[in-house]
């Protein structure tokens, strides 16, 4: 896992699920619950309504995936369950210590270069 050699498509996804992991713990999710995310088609139209083309969001996820930054289940070459895995998480952890504000910062800055 090499944050590095992310594209900022793929850096965007992630930190969009590391904030939504960050929310979900903070109001009272397990840990578990707070890391898995719905199919890729309900994620698409809750957290990234944003993206146009819905095809580079599909690459962004699998990009994650074949990277190890996700664990995804697939049925018919789409994403049906979506979930940071725990090295993940520390890694943000570490990367993100001032917490979610600088995640959301940063999120900001990706954002503005692909949108």
């Amino acid at each position: 896992m090499d944050y590095d050699s992310l594209t900022v498509e793929a850096k965007s996804v992630l930190l969009t699920f590391y904030k939504l992991y960050c929310q979900r713990i903070k109001n009272g999710e397990s840990r578990l619950d707070a890391r898995e995310f719905q199919d890729f088609y309900l994620i698409r139209q809750k957290y990234f309504a944003d993206w146009t083309n819905i095809n580079d969001l599909l690459d962004a996820v699998n990009e994650l995936s074949r990277q190890k930054w996700l664990n995804n289940e697939y049925s018919n070459n789409v994403p049906t369950i979506i979930a940071l895995n725990t090295e993940s998480i520390a890694f943000m952890q570490t990367r993100f210590s001032r917490g979610l504000k600088q995640v959301i910062d940063e999120l900001s800055k990706i954002k503005s270069l692909i949108f």
